[in-house]
């Protein structure tokens, strides 16, 4: 998301207007509040058997 910093910079410089900020700040919470962050879908572990020394090995000879 655009920092509030760049939105305020925009309204100063004439870029945008505040109504257009206004809509894109509410726009950004509906929008943050409807979609829910990903969940971590990786599982990692460390061995996850007994193959995984046979690969170490195999890898190291």
């Amino acid at each position: 998301m655009i920092s509030d910093n760049v939105l305020d910079a925009g309204i100063a410089r004439g870029i945008i207007t505040p109504e257009q900020v206004d809509n894109l700040r509410t726009l950004a919470r509906e929008i943050t509040t409807a979609v829910p962050e990903p969940e971590d879908d990786e599982k990692l572990r460390f061995l996850t058997g007994f193959s995984d020394i046979f690969v170490t090995l195999g890898l190291g000879l």
